[in-house]
């Protein structure tokens, strides 16, 4: 096991990019208002940026709205065909390349 999660993350990925039934940049999304309610949704992962897993968002959407007011995320990568998981849970940043893009950490809270 490779002590950096990204590099973990990066094997398990370039593998269930092969051969996977569904979309492998399909990915659940939870993140809550300031009073703790969660929500989740389905995004499509967009890649690796600054360090943490990019996902486009609308910024007036209820997850664009709720990651302005709490910027803790945290998204989970389910791959059925490789019986297995890979989540991730840190504070989301706004990525600054003109699109609406949001990045989720690779730290811990």
């Amino acid at each position: 096991m490779p002590a950096n999660p990204l590099d973990s993350f990066l094997a398990w990925y370039e593998e269930a990019k092969c051969g996977s039934p569904i979309d492998p940049d399909i990915v659940a999304l939870a993140t809550a208002t300031p009073e703790g309610r969660p929500s989740v949704r389905m995004v499509l992962f967009r890649g690796l940026r600054e360090g943490g897993f990019s996902f486009f968002t609308n910024y007036q959407s209820r997850k664009g709205l709720e990651l302005a007011e709490n910027p803790f995320a945290a998204i989970v990568f389910y791959w059925a065909h490789l019986g297995g998981r890979f989540a991730s849970k840190a504070r989301s940043n706004v990525c600054r390349l003109g699109l609406p893009t949001h990045i989720l950490g690779n730290g811990r809270f």
